[in-house]
């Protein structure tokens, strides 16, 4: 189990910034952005937070239509 936040799996960092983003429970990953009723400003804070916290995700990719498990987190340099 992680320490902290920061020490946990970039998936599951995406799926917590998606559910705080949404106000939502936190989901599993197979459901896609758009499914959770996302849009384009709540994927704009997601994208921000997570490139606070290290991690860069493609705002094009969030918002596609793919499961949030398949979309790609990145650790920043």
């Amino acid at each position: 189990m992680p320490q902290t936040e920061a020490d946990a799996p970039p998936l599951s960092r995406l799926l917590g910034a998606v559910a705080d983003a949404l106000d939502i429970d936190p989901p599993d990953g197979s459901a896609s952005f758009q499914d959770l009723g996302g849009d384009s400003l709540s994927a704009i804070v997601i994208v921000e937070t997570l490139g606070d916290e290290g991690l860069h995700v493609d705002i094009e990719e969030l918002s596609s239509t793919m499961p949030l498990r398949q979309v790609t987190v990145l650790h920043q340099a």
